[in-house]
């Protein structure tokens, strides 16, 4: 009797099975949403026996832009890993509104051996009937959102024109809101140091020096001052009282960036809330901030450690500042050197050709008296004073 042996059938891989949800808010309801959509999947998952759970991905973000979703950009790693087979949607607006988006990484999926489904629609993206379906979907959930964010700029518009301006939109460092109105607290002094320091001639580094020695911090963050965040106070109505609303030009639904070829209209309101500075302090610190931005035009870019005169110094031949530089000489008695300081055009500096003079700081220092600018000819001398 011959006895043949037979070979146990090789057991069948189970799917590594994901889900992803996202909502486009934090509110309340729409976190309750999500927890709902989580448990039902998981729930799902379980009851199928070919199936195993391998992970949940979770995004509370508009799902036009994947590349700010951490945890879709997480699942498509993983699945590109090889960690999924499978993952489940709600919708193809869930999985992402733009339509690029959508069809570049369901192609990286498929490429990966890795299908989605998506339950709204009844698409299954590695189903060949279902390609044509799925872009035309894809389309309509772009609409979607072209269609949400026109009507949101319609209403942030009328807002505008009516001179109503959102609770949420005060959230500055200086300022709690009580009852939808702005009202100093505890971090107004940061704000006044800051226009007075600036007022009296402090630099932008200086103030943060002094603010972050006495402790002072941002709003939301523990982290110290910078010159670009004492820039953007130094620059802000609602200090004086005011408010500009409508400051930029409406948000492309897409990229998320102002569209420049948008046109909008801006509209002030004076004395909207109770100021922290005097309207005084605020037009000297206006006045000084649009003299540096003169002088940055004309090269000037000054530092904690500038000479009072840098900026002052314009050369008469090519309009460029005059810079202060230290030249070594020597002297009658052998190895010794003397060291002194002139001033020399800043376009003769970079070689833009300019023939203008170097002078002497002592001499400079004589032939300029007060304020304003000095004006230095062809033959080093100053001219006139502006």
């Amino acid at each position: 009797m011959r006895i043949r042996k037979v070979e146990a059938a090789a057991q069948k891989a189970k799917l590594q099975v994901a889900v992803y949800c996202r909502v486009s808010t934090k509110r309340t309801d729409q976190e309750d949403s999500l927890e709902a959509q989580q448990i039902a999947y998981l729930d799902y998952i379980k009851a199928n026996p070919d199936w195993v759970f391998a992970g949940l991905y979770s995004d509370s973000r508009s799902g036009l832009n994947a590349g700010k979703r951490e945890g879709f950009m997480r699942m498509i790693a993983d699945a590109c890993a090889g960690k999924i087979n499978l993952i489940l949607c709600k919708s193809i607006s869930r999985f992402s509104r733009n339509i690029v988006e959508c069809q570049r990484y369901t192609e990286m999926l498929r490429s990966k051996n890795v299908a989605v489904v998506f339950e709204k629609e009844h698409i299954r993206t590695d189903a060949p009937a279902s390609r044509l379906i799925f872009s035309l979907m894809c389309a309509i959930a772009q609409d979607e959102s072209r269609s949400i964010s026109e009507n949101m700029k319609t209403a942030n518009r009328h807002r505008v024109e009516a001179g109503i301006c959102l609770p949420h939109k005060n959230q500055i460092l200086g300022y709690s809101v009580e009852d939808g109105k702005l009202v100093p607290n505890q971090d107004a002094w940061i704000i006044l140091h800051i226009f007075s320091r600036y007022a009296e001639g402090a630099g932008m580094m200086q103030i943060c020096r002094e603010l972050n020695e006495k402790g002072a911090r941002r709003q939301r963050v523990e982290k110290p001052f910078t010159h670009q965040i004492i820039r953007c106070i130094l620059g802000n109505e609602s200090y004086v009282g005011d408010k500009r609303l409508q400051k930029q030009a409406p948000k492309d639904f897409l990229t998320k960036r102002p569209d420049p070829i948008v046109p909008y209209a801006t509209h002030y309101l004076t004395d909207h809330h109770e100021a922290i500075v005097s309207r005084a302090l605020w037009n000297a610190v206006q006045e000084r901030l649009k003299q540096e931005e003169n002088a940055r035009k004309e090269g000037v870019r000054r530092q904690g450690n500038s000479h009072e005169l840098y900026g002052r110094i314009i050369c008469g031949g090519c309009g460029a500042p005059y810079m202060r530089r230290t030249v070594t000489s020597h002297c009658a008695v052998p190895g010794e050197k003397v060291h002194s300081k002139i001033w020399c055009c800043k376009g003769k500096i970079t070689g833009s050709g300019c023939k203008n003079p170097n002078i002497r700081e002592d001499v400079l220092l004589r032939r300029v008296a007060g304020g304003g600018k000095a004006i230095i000819n062809r033959e080093g001398e100053v001219v006139a004073m502006m």
